[in-house]
């Protein structure tokens, strides 16, 4: 999605893989463009065969926390952009909490947001 009407919902879709072998205490990050703000209700501890150890939404980030193993995981929630703009997508980024050779992230993004009228 490049383009979203302001007031409209999007679904946010992370997928997500460990490569190699499984891995614990992994905390998978990713921030939300500016006028854009998470729809709490809409935000999963699981997804098929997956269940997050711990879930943290914030005011301009979701982090999902736990392990991953190399069967790819589908996490999706919504958001709601708020404020008419051009924005940046940060990238998605993932790291283990306690080695720091264990890390991954995406390609960051635009998205404009168009002024309902």
């Amino acid at each position: 999605v490049t383009t979203v009407q302001q007031g409209q919902e999007v679904t946010v879709e992370l997928i997500i893989r460990a490569l190699g072998s499984a891995r614990d205490n992994i905390a998978v990050i990713d921030l939300l463009p500016g006028g854009f703000e998470v729809l709490r209700d809409s935000v999963p501890r699981t997804a098929v065969g997956w269940r997050a150890d711990y879930v943290d939404v914030r005011e301009d980030r979701l982090v999902f926390y736990g392990r991953f193993d190399t069967q790819v995981r589908t996490l999706t929630y919504r958001a709601k952009a708020t404020a008419a703009g051009n924005f940046v997508v940060p990238a998605l980024y993932a790291e283990s909490m306690y080695d720091r050779s264990v890390h991954a992230s995406a390609l960051p993004g635009r998205v404009e947001v168009v002024a309902t009228p």
